[in-house]
Parts: C-alpha cells; structure tokens; sequence
C-alpha cells in the first residue's frame, strides 16, 4: 500500500489522474502537464508558473514543511508528501486516486 503524508487536502476528499513522473521535475517536463498528477522526489528547484497547473502532487520525500507542502498551499493544489516507494510503484501515464483523507494512493491502470 502507497500512503504519505496529507500536506494539503483541497476541496475533493479523492482527485483522479494521469501520472507524469520525474526524479527532478524540470523545464523540460512542461508539455501538457494539465490535469496530470506530478509524481517525483521532490519539488525544490520547480518551475512554479507550471506547477500551479498540475491536479495534484505526490512526493517520496517532505511532508508538512517541505517545499511541495509550501507549494501546494500556496496554489491550492492537493499534495501527498512522503510516499515511500511512489517512484518504484509508478510510471507516466498510469491512472491514480489520491485520498485526502487517509494518504492512500491508489494504482488505478498501469499504462500498457
């Protein structure tokens, strides 16, 4: 089971959607990022005119004070923070459930 910490919850208690994974989210990343869930390590050096359009962030490291948890708050995004193995478990294009209450990501679909 993929739990992490609840940073910031938003209005939904689940949000859907396609993964767009990264080790280090970077310029390089910013095609199409609408209504996509950032997967990665950690958010620290983000480009944050494209993170304000992601639907939801979920990290492997960080929680209440981290740089995705500040991030999150700041542009109203959902965001799970310290998702142990969430690198391993996933890959773009997968379809996930972020609960917000609980912490739980849900595996949906793998991408075939």
């Amino acid at each position: 089971m993929l739990r992490g910490n609840v940073v910031y919850k938003g209005k939904e208690d689940k949000i859907k959607g396609v993964v767009l994974k990264s080790k280090f989210f970077k310029e390089s990343n910013q095609k199409q990022v609408s209504n996509k869930i950032l997967v990665c390590i950690k958010t620290d050096l983000i480009n944050l005119h494209v993170l304000s359009r992601f639907r939801g962030i979920v990290t492997s490291y960080g929680g209440v004070l981290s740089h995705a948890a500040i991030y999150s708050r700041e542009f109203k995004i959902p965001c799970i923070a310290g998702v142990v193995n969430i690198l391993k478990e996933t890959k773009s294009g997968d379809e996930v459930e972020m609960n917000m209450e609980t912490g739980e990501i849900k595996i949906l679909a793998h991408k075939k």
